[in-house]
């Protein structure tokens, strides 16, 4: 193997360890520190919890920053009788609405330790989206023309996670329980896509589309929750969890692509909501006085927030 490769490959393989240590450092810990209570003959060994609800992150610069930028455009009027042509600036608002809750669905799988404690290891999604609609004027095609203008914002992660149950209280078919855990969000993916139909004049009926993607690995997060369960059979509950979320670190969105159907014709120019900067990563557009007069951020990611989903347990 070329040392080149053999160095590359062994850098790698150290960052590697480096992000998913503390997992593995972690699920030692909880084994080490549940108590050593042997579990009974008939006692379930382990178990699987399919669960279903929603979480608000906070994602305040996406929110409060990004999601609230302007469009600042430049067309070009064509006044065909005189042969004049004029350069128009124009400024569109129109906000999305910051993302309260998304869905999560997830899959927890739990090895008794004893009783009372348990090991979890489990896989997770969420996803949210943020339309909204307005109608404008925008110069297209050498006219002022009126146009739906349609934009949306999807974000979406799948996620990993280990942790720790321990069973606070026991009481007939009721179950009272702590969950810590710790999360690797290895799969976050972003989309904002500005969709604009003509309505008037010779371009009634033409359609545009300008598509952002981006996306991004490594966001940890640490959670602490309560469950409550209601014990149907020995094997079977039904139960509300709800826990707090804590971001370890605020990342950036990478690898951005840009898809855009504008055509030289159009005679239409925009300064978009997000970029992307020299290294391939997000920034948005935090203010604007002009087409050419533009503060554009980094744009960085806090998953932190409060999560509810419905629980059901099946222990074997």
């Amino acid at each position: 193997m070329p040392a080149g490769i053999a160095k590359g490959l062994k850098r790698r393989l150290a960052a590697l360890w480096q992000r998913h240590v503390y997992l593995v450092l972690f699920g030692l810990l909880a084994v080490l520190a549940a108590p050593s209570t042997v579990l009974a003959d008939n006692e379930p060994v382990w178990g699987v919890t399919p669960m279903l609800g929603i979480y608000r992150p906070s994602l305040k610069e996406l929110n409060k920053g990004e999601f609230k930028a302007p469009l600042p455009g430049r067309g070009r009027i064509i006044f065909p009788d005189t042969g004049v042509n004029i350069d128009f600036d124009f400024m569109i608002d129109n906000p999305l609405s910051s993302l309260r809750f998304g869905a999560e669905a997830g899959l927890s799988f739990h090895y008794f330790v004893n009783p009372r404690h348990a090991l979890l290891f489990g896989l997770g999604s969420w996803e949210a989206t943020s339309t909204s609609t307005i109608t404008t004027e925008i110069p297209f095609q050498g006219a002022l023309t009126t146009t739906l203008y349609e934009r949306s914002g999807n974000i979406s992660y799948f996620q990993y996670f280990l942790g720790w149950r321990w069973t606070m209280l026991s009481e007939g078919p009721y179950r009272v329980h702590l969950i810590t855990t710790l999360h690797e969000l290895f799969d976050t993916d972003y989309k904002e896509t500005l969709a604009f139909a003509f309505q008037s004049g010779e371009a009634a009926g033409f359609k545009r589309l300008i598509t952002m993607q981006s996306q991004a690995t490594g966001g940890e997060m640490i959670r602490l929750g309560v469950a409550a369960d209601y014990q149907f059979t020995s094997q079977f509950s039904l139960g509300l969890q709800g826990g707090y979320f804590w971001a370890l670190r605020h990342f950036r969105l990478g690898n951005a692509s840009l898809q855009t159907d504008l055509q030289d014709q159009d005679n239409t120019n925009f300064r978009l909501p997000a970029r992307q900067d020299a290294s391939g990563q997000i920034q948005y557009l935090a203010g604007a006085t002009g087409f050419n007069s533009l503060d554009y951020r980094d744009l960085r990611l806090d998953f932190g927030g409060w999560g509810l989903m419905l629980r059901a347990n099946i222990d074997f």
